[in-house]
């Protein structure tokens, strides 16, 4: 039986975990990174900008779960769920990048959401882009965000305000996990952000092969040197699981 995958993520590997265990494949949780709202003043700074600019948008886009959660944290839930009504009564509409992005809007009255057919910031970027006319719009961001659903818009004419309300950093004190990685306890680790990637390549350098949720990860994983035995064609949990179980079993057969 094939060693356990590695799950790395702060929080929402439960559904990872879900979709390795319907195809027979152990995994554990062992949390490498924190993901956390902007601190000091340039986080309410930030958030309380892009709350001002509702009033004024025709569109939300959010790229994160994280951008929405730690938005609402940083100007109060309740503050942000009645801004996003007043927009949406004056037309303001919403975008996310995946369903769980959606989901998140949902905590603050939001269902009615753009989503694009693939959970990439290229794609929605894309899809955007050839769907709508050239608009205005506000993005909450991390302090690592990668730019590439900002850049195509911007690229298509579209005006957007973008500010950082969180930021994902490597934990500091050792994850349960290193040691058991470092001695070769697991078969390989998921990663589905370049934040991840850092943060295997720190804890256990490249002793431990990945398999990665999305083409920029795998770029930036390849670059630290780790080994990189499968690219998922998407985000979803069942095609992360697929192309895990397809590593392992081409591993086996080499």
């Amino acid at each position: 039986m094939a060693k356990p995958v590695l799950l790395i993520r702060p929080s929402g590997n439960e559904a990872d975990a879900k979709a390795l265990s319907n195809l027979g494949l152990g995994s554990t949780v062992s949390p490498f990174l924190i993901v956390s709202a902007l601190k000091g003043s340039d986080g309410i700074a930030n958030a309380s900008y892009l709350l001002a600019g509702v009033s004024t948008t025709d569109w939300v886009i959010a790229t994160s779960a994280n951008g929405l959660s730690r938005w609402g944290q940083l100007v109060g839930n309740d503050v942000l769920a009645e801004a996003f009504a007043v927009g949406r009564s004056n037309g303001v509409r919403f975008a996310a990048i995946g369903k769980a992005t959606a989901g998140e809007y949902s905590k603050f009255g939001i269902d009615d959401v753009f989503m694009p057919n693939a959970a990439y910031g290229e794609e929605l970027g894309r899809e955007l882009a050839a769907s709508f006319m050239p608009s205005r719009a506000v993005m909450p961001v991390g302090t690592q965000a990668l730019g590439g659903t900002s850049e195509i818009l911007e690229a298509a004419g579209w005006s957007l305000s973008t500010a950082a309300v969180y930021e994902t950093t490597v934990v500091d004190d050792e994850p349960v996990a290193v040691q058991a990685a470092l001695s070769g306890g697991f078969s390989l680790a998921v990663l589905r952000s370049p934040s991840a990637a850092r943060a295997i390549h720190r804890w256990v350098g490249n002793t431990l092969p990945v398999v990665c949720a999305g083409k920029t990860t795998a770029i930036v994983a390849a670059g630290l040197g780790l080994r990189v035995l499968g690219v998922a064609d998407a985000p979803t949990p069942a095609t992360v699981a697929q192309c895990v179980l397809s590593a392992l079993n081409e591993t086996e057969e080499n």
